[in-house]
């Protein structure tokens, strides 16, 4: 709330605040801050100024460093080393009133620096499984021989998925199974978490980086100059804006945000790639999508545009005002403008619903032309696995990663295009 309701622009009479945990590297920490402080533009349009304060922990100076992360009193974003690749935004609310009191955002460096082979399997699975509704998924439990889930997984990893179906069949919960087995449940999407589909907004990040890398090997996308910032063997102008968006999504559900996966289908998928969006405008209207790696494949006529979402979108801005606007009126004259194309909405339910346009990992307004970007591009990465992605002295393992890097990115460009075949347009405005 305002603390001066009188003032057109008032400081908060309690500012949201949000600590970082002294763990997070001092090389990503800028990117952690804006990721948060982004918000505060939305804000601005309910006359909130500095709504939401960052303070950083750090065991150097010993600032805030009296504050246990675990204290239910202060929120924290926190790093972690896992081994994992995640990122979660969880937060508590008041069973009454429902005021968010408290959130925890975690961070896992594997996300960034070590996306190990047991990851890419949970990227692949989610990619294989999306659209696809719950009758498709029952079908594909029946049939496991022509489960795109097992098909894409590793011989030994097929064995341990008939033993997780085998321990189903005798009636055991995953919570009741061996730990590996637990992971076997979250690769085939059945944890209670995901409620029957696969959670990977991380993962699916943590792809990214493995593509960018690889794009990067095959010359696909220049590798960074001697001049330009590092980080983690990437260029910074990469790097930074992805883990920026990460925490942003994550920030937004602490802030009452659902996922909104129709949000990057707002802009056409060469206006994207333009000269009028690169660095100026974000290509998706709300960071709380899954959004892909843009990468533009060789031979086209677009210019590159923005790997990834610089900052948060329109819808963003739109839903923010609504929730924290000062009054019913307010409130009722804001949600009017649902129907602008700048506000588009459709939450988890939808992405195994008919409509083309509400998927994870697509881009653009009409995501055919996304789609058959990506074909090029895997077909651009293919031809270059064997004489410039694996090196001289290189396992062969490095050609089965790439490889298996193109089936993901395949899947994506298949899912994206299966839609639009029989698809449906759907919209929850009311009158």
């Amino acid at each position: 709330e305002k603390r001066d309701p009188s003032l057109a622009m008032s400081p908060p009479k309690e500012p949201i605040i949000y600590y970082i945990e002294h763990t997070t590297p001092v090389r990503y920490r800028r990117w952690v801050r804006d990721s948060v402080l982004a918000w505060n533009r939305a804000f601005e349009q309910v006359g909130i100024v500095n709504a939401i304060e960052v303070r950083q922990q750090d065991a150097q100076t010993g600032a805030y460093m009296d504050i246990d992360p675990e204290d239910m009193r202060y929120s924290f974003i926190r790093w972690t080393n896992a081994n994992i690749g995640y990122a979660i935004g969880p937060s508590n609310a008041h069973p009454e009133t429902g005021e968010i009191y408290n959130a925890d955002i975690v961070m896992d460096e594997a996300f960034i620096g070590n996306f190990g082979r047991q990851m890419m399997r949970y990227a692949q699975a989610a990619a294989s499984m999306q659209g696809l509704d719950a009758e498709a998924i029952a079908w594909f439990d029946e049939n496991p021989s022509w489960d795109p889930r097992v098909l894409l997984a590793t011989p030994q990893e097929r064995a341990e998925i008939a033993t997780y179906r085998q321990q189903v069949a005798m009636g055991q919960t995953p919570e009741q199974m061996p730990e590996m087995l637990k992971h076997t449940a979250s690769m085939l999407g059945h944890d209670e978490d995901c409620k029957g589909h696969m959670c990977a907004a991380a993962f699916s990040q943590g792809m990214n980086i493995a593509s960018m890398r690889l794009a990067i090997d095959a010359g696909l996308v220049p590798a960074p100059a001697e001049d330009e910032s590092v980080l983690d063997g990437l260029p910074e102008s990469f790097i930074g804006p992805l883990i920026k968006w990460v925490l942003m999504h994550e920030v937004g559900h602490t802030l009452g945000l659902m996922h909104n996966f129709k949000a990057s289908s707002a802009y056409d998928y060469k206006d994207i790639n333009s000269e009028g969006f690169r660095g100026v405008k974000s290509w998706s209207v709300s960071v709380m999508d899954y959004p892909p790696l843009n990468i533009v494949a060789p031979g086209s006529e677009m210019i590159q545009g923005d790997w990834g979402m610089l900052d948060i979108g329109t819808y963003d801005m739109w839903a923010i005002k609504w929730g924290y606007s000062a009054s019913d009126k307010q409130a009722e004259e804001i949600i009017k403008l649902n129907t602008d194309p700048a506000h588009i909405f459709m939450s988890d339910e939808g992405n195994s619903g008919p409509d083309p346009r509400v998927r994870t990992w697509d881009l653009g307004e009409n995501s055919l032309d996304f789609a058959d970007n990506q074909v090029r591009m895997v077909a651009a990465l293919r031809e270059r696995i064997v004489d410039e992605i694996v090196k001289d002295g290189d396992s062969w393992q490095r050609a089965r990663d790439a490889y298996m890097d193109s089936l993901l990115r395949q899947s994506q460009a298949l899912g994206a295009a299966s839609g639009w075949v029989g698809g449906v347009y759907v919209s929850r405005a009311h009158k």
